[in-house]
């Protein structure tokens, strides 16, 4: 019905929320999850679908965050996987 649901707030200047994404069900507790970019702030944080609370930020290198990408289940464990984006970084993560 358009009201908020629960609200973040990053990193100053960090712009968040530069990049979203529908991660899937993250934590495993029936509901969908969000992610967020904070390129300034290199890094990306996964919301809790239920109340917003943070269930994981992963940091990297200059601009991480600046694209987000929700991948098909790559390692077959059951959990979304997902890609976070770093324009001028051309080394892989894991």
């Amino acid at each position: 019905d358009g009201s908020e649901l629960f609200a973040y707030v990053g990193a100053s200047h960090g712009l968040v929320g530069w990049s979203v994404l529908r991660a899937g069900d993250i934590d495993g507790d029936g509901h969908g999850d969000v992610m967020a970019g904070e390129p300034w702030a290199n890094r990306a944080v996964i919301l809790s679908g239920v109340d917003g609370s943070v269930l994981r930020t992963q940091n990297g290198p200059y601009l991480f965050g600046y694209s987000l990408a929700r991948l098909q289940n790559l390692d077959g464990d059951a959990v979304p996987d997902y890609a976070i984006g770093s324009p001028y970084d051309s080394t892989l993560l894991h």
